[in-house]
């Protein structure tokens, strides 16, 4: 068994066998480029995934919008885990092989991997009035962890458990935008019913027998859920505008059989961008701390971004972000990314930080 091919395979089965479900997660190459800023600088193709309310803004004054598709993978392999188990496993039954299982699972002891994908297409149409638009994503999450490890040379014991846990599923989403003007100023507001069905994996068994097969053997059926998202945008000034956005208006939990819980909670984030044309400077924050689902990290990020338009045929971007939740250990991101007129849009982006690797391609069309 090759650790890393169940742990992709695991998630992709998941994905692909109904798939999505972030709390707050990655939408678009241009956003991932800008250290995942959105709120406020959400372009007409992705608007509804980050901010709905965006679309009303519509900058480029198209009417029509498409992404075909959107696609992102994020990796983290704390201490290298995964070849370590692999290492593990391979281990011959010898004093000295057993000598060499126990300094891997020391070393590997609370280590986790955690893998996250997503996959997005929409379509928007931009009326006089209101602005409207229809969505789907596929969206997963798997982590595992080393846990219950005994280790004594003495008696030759080698022990440990591998606990998996994923969840991925599909979001069809349906949007619909309108600006007003309040004081002189621009005030546009979005809403996003959408619906999501869940599937999950919750699974331990010790690093010495588990398998890609056992993995997939208990996968789980959670349900579905019906939500809302709402976003509102200010233009403060002709160069400078405010966003908020409100994800899982309506919040609700899934349990999986052994007593694993995935919670959609309502999740309030707010933005603010400076657009000069050939320079877009941003900000994002969450106002709220997404608890984890397993072994992640607790999450409240803050983020900025910058972006440079030459000619509206090539943009530069380049982004950072921390996490700000308590007991938070996960290191500082740095991301960058590219993005081409060419008749249709190609974007793409790559984010890196400690041990976590990711990156995001996107196409689509506006006319």
């Amino acid at each position: 068994m090759n650790t890393k091919q169940w742990l992709s395979a695991g998630l992709l089965t998941v994905t692909v066998s109904t798939a999505q479900a972030l709390p707050y997660g990655f939408f678009d190459a241009r956003s991932v480029a800008m250290g995942n800023v959105s709120t406020a600088t959400g372009g007409l193709q992705t608007a509804a995934f980050a901010n709905p309310a965006m679309m009303a803004v519509n900058e480029g004054d198209d009417t029509f919008a498409l992404i075909i598709p959107a696609l992102g993978l994020t990796a983290i392999d704390k201490d290298d885990m995964l070849n370590k188990i692999d290492e593990f496993q391979s281990q011959p039954s010898t004093p000295s092989g057993i000598q060499r299982q126990v300094d891997i699972l020391n070393e590997i002891n609370g280590s986790n991997a955690i893998v996250d994908g997503t996959a997005n297409a929409a379509l928007i149409y931009s009326g006089d009035t209101y602005t409207f638009g229809v969505d789907y994503r596929l969206f997963g999450t798997a982590s595992v962890s080393v846990v219950n490890v005994a280790t004594n040379i003495n008696t030759l014991t080698a022990e440990a458990d591998l606990a998996a846990f994923g969840y991925a599923g599909q979001e069809l989403g349906v949007s619909i935008a309108r600006d007003f003007s309040v004081l002189g100023m621009n005030l546009s507001i979005g809403i996003r019913p959408k619906t999501i069905s869940l599937e999950a994996i919750d699974h331990i068994e010790s690093v010495r027998t588990v398998d890609e097969n056992s993995i997939r053997d208990s996968i789980e059926d959670l349900g579905s859920l019906n939500t809302v998202d709402a976003g509102l945008v200010l233009d403060v000034l002709d160069t400078l505008r405010v966003g908020l956005t409100a994800n899982n208006l309506i919040s609700d939990s899934f349990t999986t059989s052994t007593g694993g819980k995935i919670d959609f909670d309502t999740h309030l984030r707010a933005g603010v961008a400076l657009n000069l044309g050939f320079l877009t400077v941003a900000a994002d924050m969450d106002l709220d701390e997404i608890k984890p689902v397993r072994y992640e990290d607790p999450s409240q990020m803050m983020a900025v971004g910058v972006e440079i338009n030459t000619f509206n045929i090539v943009q530069l971007r380049a982004g950072y972000q921390t996490n700000l939740a308590s007991n938070s250990t996960e290191p500082d991101l740095i991301s960058a990314g590219v993005g081409l007129w060419l008749g249709f849009h190609v974007d793409i982006a790559v984010v890196k930080g400690g041990d976590s690797l990711g990156a995001f391609v996107q196409t689509g069309f506006r006319f």
